[in-house]
């Protein structure tokens, strides 16, 4: 632990990491840990800071780079429908968000509005 009482993300991750099984995909469940949960410790008590995914942004980020449903489908693989479940509530797989930021040239986490809460 640091001296100023943060415990790193590292650490907390690779305490959740070590209790999977050999056979489980260690990133995808990372990734899932770091966009649900973010959690910083300090000396003079707990806060909780959690990040939930909103809303989608793919409408907003399909229009600001002139980009059509159908071009993104053919350009990452990703099926029109399952494209079309992101838009509305579907929260998308690493995968398929690590693809369509790099189509789109954006970060994984411009793909949503986050709520933001902290305990």
């Amino acid at each position: 632990m640091k001296s100023d009482g943060i415990i790193p993300v590292q650490h907390l991750a690779s305490k959740y990491i070590s209790g999977l099984s050999v056979n489980e995909p260690l990133f995808i469940h990372f990734f899932h840990l770091l966009l649900h949960y973010v959690i910083f410790i300090k000396k003079r008590g707990v806060i909780l800071t959690i990040y939930k995914a909103k809303k989608s942004n793919l409408k907003e980020l399909l229009s600001k780079s002139s980009t059509k449903l159908d071009v993104l489908a053919d350009n990452t693989g990703i099926s029109k429908p399952l494209l079309n479940e992101y838009l509305s509530k579907k929260v998308m797989s690493l995968n398929n968000a690590m693809t369509i930021s790099k189509e789109l040239n954006c970060k994984v986490e411009d793909l949503y509005v986050w709520n933001i809460s902290e305990e």
